[in-house]
């Protein structure tokens, strides 16, 4: 879930990160990219929601503070202001985005969930910090001066974010460290955003520390348009990614509901023959990374 999407348990936060950063009742364009008011104590009042939908493990977005926000083009256009509510736009990574509440809220949030025998899972980002960080002091000496656009783990294809070095150790043991520390406060699993777009030594050593840390603990890579059988970097099966979510299945279903239910068979019993305990593959129809589902059935994409 986008977190500050959801539910709405603590309204004295909306405007946490400046009054800017939120509108009540967004509805037009003006207000899309805006703060709409979820937060950790929403995610815990539902809980019981949440389960009676079959839900078992809960994936929220990134956790930790954010920028505030930046202006889109010279600020005059339909959403001229843009908030980092979706988490992608690090500012520092050992704060909590105080619009999504408290340290304590997010361990409540946590202890409710497997009070319930329910995980959570929290995306994490890597490779990259929010607009603007090059000229800040938090990241001194981590972030990349030039961009090689055609070489992703250069800083190439991500929009123009700032790129963190993690191919320097002192850079990756950094980051590590930073994301090592919230997984130690109970989190069960990380989803990883753009796998692609780092080393793989970094991969193997923050699998490294997380095992020695939680024997049991797990990560979900997004590997954008990797299936079981595509390039995937060799982050599976190789002590890197437990899983990667699998880009084949949405259109595997879109194809199934069109009626050609053979082939799909077909595809998925050669996934599932490729499948072991260290190549995994994490199924969804609509994520934040593509087209809704629904929407693609509709002729949209």
């Amino acid at each position: 879930m986008v977190t500050d999407r959801f539910f709405d348990g603590d309204s004295s936060n909306n405007g946490a990160n400046g009054p800017e950063t939120y509108k009540e009742n967004p509805t037009g364009k003006e207000g899309a990219g805006l703060y709409h008011g979820g937060d950790f104590k929403g995610v815990t009042e539902k809980l019981d929601y949440l389960q009676d939908l079959g839900v078992n493990t809960i994936w929220i977005t990134p956790i930790v503070e954010n920028v505030k926000g930046v202006t889109v083009g010279d600020g005059t256009g339909e959403v001229p202001y843009y908030a980092g509510y979706h988490g992608y736009w690090a500012s520092d990574f050992t704060k909590i985005n105080p619009a999504l509440g408290t340290e304590e809220e997010f361990q409540a949030l946590i202890d409710a969930a497997h009070a319930k025998g329910m995980k959570i899972m929290v995306d994490v980002v890597v490779n990259h910090a929010g607009y603007g960080m090059e000229d800040s002091q938090t990241f001194d000496g981590m972030l990349r001066d030039s961009v090689v656009e055609s070489d992703f783990q250069l800083g190439g294809g991500q929009a123009g974010l700032p790129d963190f070095m993690t191919e320097i150790p002192e850079v990756r043991d950094q980051i590590i460290a930073w994301q090592l520390n919230w997984a130690k406060k109970g989190v069960d699993y990380f989803r990883v955003d753009t796998v692609k777009h780092v080393d793989s030594t970094t991969w193997m050593a923050f699998k490294n520390e997380l095992t020695k840390a939680n024997p049991r603990f797990k990560m979900i890579g997004e590997y954008f348009g990797a299936g079981y059988a595509s390039e995937n970097g060799g982050t599976l099966g190789s002590g890197q990614m437990d899983s990667l979510l699998d880009f084949n299945f949405n259109d595997w279903a879109k194809s199934f509901v069109s009626g050609s239910i053979q082939s799909v068979e077909a595809d998925l019993a050669k996934r599932n023959g490729a499948l072991n305990n260290t190549y995994l593959t994490g199924q969804f129809l609509s994520s934040h990374d593509e087209i809704g589902f629904k929407q693609s059935l509709n002729g949209h994409g």
